[in-house]
């Protein structure tokens, strides 16, 4: 009996450090047009999912060299996440859930007090005030277990990412190398056509940080999420969440959940690769 339990604990602990728990399976394009990575969704109109029950569009591209990605986030509760405490993007090589390698962009608001324009509706100014200021610098970490390394985003060799505000919907754009190289030392490290995990995590948020703001970016998005219109994107607002406390902590002061999604990519193959 004990030979059998600990056999179970044991495939169970291979299935975790495996990355087979539940993950959305996704593919990604081959990239035929630029992308440029300057907080726009205008090149991926009708290239990205909606990953139900995650309040966010998803849409995912390569070629030989780079992997890009475009996340489109219309909830409020996620935007305030990604703003006031920040975004870390993970990769993993095996197609799993490791946290071995991945960089934090924005780095949010570092204990800091939110401007109010995070949250108003009324003034989409400050709102992309806001986003502007917080794309300075990011954060890469790993490969190795205690790596982090902080540097301007504009020098960030070879990873760049970057923040828009369209109409009260948060575009977060993304280009990762692929393979490492003298140019690119920070890269997922692997090929076209394989499987890749991406996650996507958030931090919690202090109560006390975010005590009597309404919540939302300005520009009128909407208050939840929802699937995306036929464009890619996400379809505007009807309302948002009550005045007098940020969304989701209203009644008892709950605090929003953080964003915990991690997906599971098959990369394209080149044109001649699936030739041969």
């Amino acid at each position: 009996m004990s030979t059998c339990i600990l056999s179970i604990i044991l495939v169970c602990v291979a299935f975790a450090s495996y990355g087979c728990s539940t993950a959305v399976e996704l593919s990604s394009a081959w990239r035929d047009r630029d992308v440029v990575v300057d907080g726009s969704d205008s090149d991926w109109q009708g290239a990205t999912t909606y990953i139900k029950g995650s309040n966010l569009a998803l849409g995912v591209r390569n070629d030989s060299e780079y992997l890009y990605a475009c996340v489109i986030i219309n909830d409020r509760q996620t935007q305030m996440q990604v703003l006031a405490s920040g975004l870390t993007v993970w990769f993993d090589a095996r197609g799993g859930q490791n946290k071995a390698f991945g960089f934090r962009f924005p780095l949010g608001m570092q204990g800091t007090q939110p401007p109010a324009g995070i949250e108003r509706r009324d003034d989409p100014d400050e709102a992309r005030q806001l986003i502007q200021q917080s794309q300075s610098e990011l954060e890469v970490i790993g490969p190795g277990k205690d790596d982090r390394e902080r540097m301007p985003s504009m020098v960030a060799q070879g990873i760049t990412a970057k923040l828009g505000n369209r109409q009260g919907v948060l575009v977060y754009e993304l280009r990762v190398p692929l393979r490492k190289s003298a140019s690119n030392p920070y890269a997922i490290d692997m090929g076209e056509g394989q499987f890749l995990g991406i996650g996507f995590e958030t931090t919690g948020l202090n109560p006390e940080t975010l005590k009597d703001r309404p919540g939302g970016m300005g520009g009128g998005g909407s208050g939840r999420g929802g699937p995306p219109q036929a464009g890619g994107g996400m379809p505007p607002g009807g309302g948002g969440p009550p005045r007098g406390g940020p969304p989701g902590m209203q009644g008892g002061g709950r605090q929003p959940e953080p964003l915990k999604l991690w997906t599971r990519v098959q990369l394209a193959l080149s044109i001649a690769s699936g030739a041969k």
